[in-house]
């Protein structure tokens, strides 16, 4: 038996006004908004639609009843549901859409708009941009009003709009699948439109405009795009393929391309991998369709969007058509599916009999009256997604007619857009509505976000000391004892990669002077040696290594040189070390760090400030570490940072006066897995212990340090098999311990929230996203998150991360756990950074509490994660 719907009266048009397409709808009372869950929504509307005390009703002036004229589409009689032979503007009429439309008509000033002759500029309605066609009329009866009709954006038409032009792409340049010929036929397109690159959160939504599967509504396309710009998200529309000449699955297809292409093009446009689909009825049909039909990509496939996942991350229908079936909207379902449709088929199409466990997180809006879709196609399918556990925001409007898009001048229905963006920020995706905190200066660098965000890298010690069995040459070495027969920079790298290190920094001289490149600054290199009769090039080899592997190139140039008989002249040395520096920054591609050593060196003075202006200059993204303003030596070679670990450093002559006295300068530690820093072959068997190596990691990388682990290849060429066993040991116990993250996802609150925005709620900083972050607001310096993790869970590290773009805030903090009925602290610290990890004793825990007891400026966290660590690796 159907729900009761409200009824909706109708009325004949006067004589003097003109005979409308969409039967001329009174607005008999004040509309009202609401949001209640699926089962209450049912309740409400098997009592035929009295919704008693459930919901809080929000008051809605009255509209004037209008009426709509196609100037461009015969005048007939309105019927239930269109015909399939009525032309795209009729099919839009009866689905409440109006195109191709025009901006903003003054209800005072009616005027007629004519479609433009080919070659001709159209005429502008008043209010209308440029660029713009207009092409409706809009009569009232009765009072003044301002009616919002849609936009003809001529989306993929090349049409340049007031903003500029966006860029268009062709989604099978080469031609779509089942195109039926002709150009526009074969050539689906995204039009994309990005905010600016300062407001961007990495997201993509692909919009699809409604139309009943036999037009496209412009009114739900670059508006919607230019929304989601203006929360930092992109847009591309999608014009897909359509009736008369598709039928399913190829509008389906289209979507799927779109998402893909999305996510194979995401780095070119300055994206991550996140993309949402939007859509508006039959757009919305689609949309739901593309949640609950996609494929992980074919990884093999030839073409590499194809090779990327269909399945979006999110899906925002709006007014949908999603049901197939008895609630169906007509028109819609026999564009899609044809006149007599198989049942398999019918079901296949219900996207609420689709929806499992693995169905993305949904937001719906609807229209408690809608005339178009019946509001049976949210409720349906809220109702599936409950069922299956799918989290989803469902909104209802008592009273609304179909096709409103962003609501237009309907105050009421022109809130969803703000609540869509409150349920994006708590998912990340969008920017929050209040403004982010102020930077607590000094902040760091680009490079050194990045060189923070790398945490591992391999140190590699080789050259003639690899055969002398020296750990310091003084130069007088033959270069014809380099010789690693067996030298294979592949091997450094796969073993690097595999063992979750982000790059290697190569020893290209160390204070013995021998170069491991083909320089032309000295004899005592590689070209005289017996290596690949002097031909090799030992830098080259490991750069083209790392770029191949994925990893990251830096090396090691030791200022002292104690073969060079220029080092005793200071002036003459700066020009030869000038000199090999700059073969090195341009001669082997992209550089990311640049490591200057200071022993050796007492009593020389260096032209410190002519060396990093080379940097600068030939490698802008390259952290220049060490003896250098970007990343300082922890202070020990036994790779163990201090408890408190600023990255906040006094200035000094090495970095430059920096911000208020200040710089961002980060420790980087320095260990090899070895007792020596070169090979040596009776120290094999003195590989450092994984339960030592382990300690290293967390008072490392753990205490908001870099962690440069030295590896030194032996005399043949390849890193040495205890190395190599030992590295690959850390890097399988580091992925059980990290695996899973307790609190991903989970409930939590917190003391205080950042102008009460969700943007900066504490979901923020468990929602696995280190570009988000849970903030308080500038006047609290303690507060605390607490996280819900569920009956019990089984825990022994916690993970803090500040937001470090906005500076280092945190001076102390301690975590708790809630276990055994009490709160139990388990770990106390000094200051966070970039990354915090503390080790506890194994626990059972239901929640945990991070306590911030003492900041710089008001605190941010952008991760709070729990682990639990295999037992029997610890010291």
């Amino acid at each position: 038996m159907p729900l009761a719907l409200p009824v909706v009266k109708e009325r004949q048009a006067g004589p003097a006004t003109r005979v409308p397409l969409r039967h001329v709808l009174e607005l008999g009372e004040s509309e009202r908004n609401m949001a209640v869950d699926a089962d209450g929504l049912a309740r409400a509307r098997q009592k035929g639609g009295d919704l008693g005390a459930q919901i809080v009703l929000a008051q809605q002036p009255l509209l004037p009843a209008c009426v709509l004229h196609d100037p461009f589409s015969p005048q007939r009689g309105d019927s239930a549901d269109p015909s399939p032979h009525d032309t795209p503007s009729q099919m839009a009429a009866h689905n409440g859409i109006v195109t191709p439309g025009a901006g903003i008509v003054n209800g005072f000033s009616p005027r007629r708009c004519r479609r433009p002759s080919a070659g001709r500029a159209p005429p502008l309605c008043p209010g209308a941009r440029p660029g713009y066609h207009p092409g409706w009329s809009c009569h009232v009866k009765g009072g003044a009003m301002l009616l919002v009709l849609s936009v003809w954006s001529a989306l993929g038409c090349g049409i340049l709009c007031a903003d500029g032009a966006p860029d268009t792409i062709v989604l099978w340049p080469q031609g779509a699948p089942g195109a039926a010929g002709g150009a526009g036929d074969t050539a689906p397109i995204l039009t994309a439109f990005l905010p600016p690159t300062e407001t961007m959160t990495g997201a993509a939504v692909v919009v699809c405009p409604g139309g009943g599967y036999w037009g496209l509504a412009a009114h739900e396309g670059r508006p919607v795009a230019e929304w989601l710009n203006s929360i930092g998200i992109a847009g591309f529309v999608l014009t897909y393929r359509h009736a008369p000449r598709y039928k399913h699955p190829v509008p389906l297809l289209d979507a799927q391309r779109a998402i893909r292409t999305v996510r194979a093009g995401a780095a070119a446009w300055g994206l991550d991998k996140r993309v949402g689909i939007l859509g508006f009825s039959a757009g919305g049909h689609l949309t739901t369709t593309a949640a609950t039909h996609f494929d992980a990509g074919a990884p093999d496939a030839p073409d590499p969007i194809d090779q990327e996942s269909s399945r979006p991350d999110l899906a925002i229908p709006i007014y949908p058509v999603v049901t197939m079936g008895e609630f169906t909207h007509q028109g819609s379902r026999r564009n899609l599916l044809g006149e007599s449709p198989s049942q398999e088929l019918i079901d296949l199409l219900s996207n609420e009999k689709q929806v499992t466990k693995d169905t993305p997180p949904m937001f719906l809006v609807h229209t408690w009256n809608d005339a178009g879709v019946p509001v049976e196609n949210s409720l349906l399918l809220a109702a599936a997604l409950r069922k299956a556990g799918v989290p989803f925001e469902l909104h209802l409007y008592e009273r609304g007619p179909h096709g409103f898009g962003l609501g237009g001048a309907d105050r009421i229905l022109a809130s969803w857009p703000e609540r869509c963006a409150d349920w994006l920020r708590l998912r990340g995706w969008a920017n929050p509505a209040v403004a982010a905190p102020a930077a607590c200066l000094p902040v760091p660098a680009p490079r050194q976000i990045a060189w923070q965000r790398d945490e591992l890298w391999i140190f590699a010690h080789f050259g003639v000391n690899t055969f002398t069995d020296k750990e310091w040459g003084d130069g007088t070495e033959d270069p014809k004892i380099f010789n690693p027969a067996r030298f294979d920079a592949s091997q450094w790298a796969a073993t690097a990669k595999a063992a979750g290190f982000k790059g290697i920094i190569l020893t290209a001289k160390h204070h013995d002077g021998f170069c491991l490149w083909q320089t032309a600054q000295t004899e005592h290199c590689v070209r005289n040696s017996t290596w690949r009769d002097g031909k090799g090039d030992v830098v080259k080899d490991v750069a083209d290594a790392c770029r191949a592997a994925g990893l990251k190139f830096g090396f090691y140039l030791s200022p002292w040189d104690r073969n060079s008989p220029k080092y005793k002249d200071g002036k003459a040395y700066d020009e030869y070390f000038t000199a090999q520096l700059e073969e090195l920054l341009t001669g082997y591609g992209p550089v990311s760090e640049v490591w200057f050593d200071g022993a050796g060196s007492e009593g020389h003075v260096y032209d410190w400030q002519r060396y990093y202006a080379a940097v600068r200059t030939h490698q802008p993204g390259a952290v220049i570490a060490i003896c250098g303003p970007d990343v300082r030596w922890v202070g020990n070679e036994d790779g163990v940072a201090r408890e408190t670990e600023w990255s906040v450093q006094n200035a000094s002559a090495t970095t430059g006066p920096g911000q208020d006295g200040k710089v961002w300068h980060p420790a980087e530690c320095d260990v090899s897995i070895r007792p020596g820093w070169f090979w040596h072959k009776s120290q094999d068997g003195q590989v450092k212990p994984l339960a030592h190596l382990l300690d290293i990691y967390y008072k490392s990388v753990g205490r908001n340090a870099g962690l440069l682990l030295n590896v030194p290849p032996a005399s043949d060429g390849l890193f040495a098999a205890p190395d190599v066993e030992r590295l690959l040991e850390l890097r399988r116990v580091l992925d059980a311990t990290f695996a899973v993250d307790l609190a991903r996802g989970k409930p939590c609150r917190a003391s205080a929230v950042r102008g009460g925005d969700h943007g900066f709620g504490p979901a923020r900083a468990v929602d696995g996203d280190p570009r988000t972050y849970w903030a308080v607001d500038d006047d609290v310096r303690e507060a605390s998150i607490e996280i819900e993790l569920g009956p019990q869970a089984a825990c022994s590290v916690c993970l803090l991360q500040e937001q470090i773009e906005l500076g280092q805030r945190i001076e102390a903090h301690r975590v708790e756990v809630f276990a055994g009925g009490k709160w139990q602290t388990v770990a106390q610290g000094t200051t966070v950074g970039h990354k915090r990890l503390h080790r506890f004793p194994a626990a059972e825990a239901q929640r945990l509490r991070v306590v911030i007891e003492k900041a710089r400026a008001c605190p941010t966290l952008a991760t709070v994660g729990l682990f639990r660590e295999p037992e029997g690796n610890r010291l």
